[in-house]
């Protein structure tokens, strides 16, 4: 199981993962030139946009987790501003 930062970097840099994303691509292509083309007596052009909206989200699904673990990464790091200081020594804290 991929939980940390560094891990899910590394798949997304695997060949893996490289190959699903062609695979995805691929995928997307035909449903595209099938859209393109129309009158599919297979699917329906609101199957065809959905089946492209699925490619999408999987297609970005590991950046969106690695973006989010960064910002989350990055607040947990970050300096409490001047104003939170202020009111923490207000508080009597530290």
């Amino acid at each position: 199981m991929l939980t940390t930062l560094s891990q899910w970097k590394e798949f997304q840099e695997s060949s893996i993962y490289k190959d699903i994303i062609a695979d995805l691509e691929e995928r997307d292509m035909i449903v595209m030139n099938k859209l393109r083309t129309g009158n599919d007596t297979d699917w329906t052009d609101d199957n065809m946009r959905g089946r492209l909206a699925e490619l999408d989200y999987f297609k970005t699904l590991i950046p969106a987790i690695i973006a989010d673990l960064e910002i989350t990464e990055l607040a947990s790091k970050k300096e409490k501003s001047f104003i939170d200081k202020i009111k923490d020594t207000l508080k009597g804290g530290s």
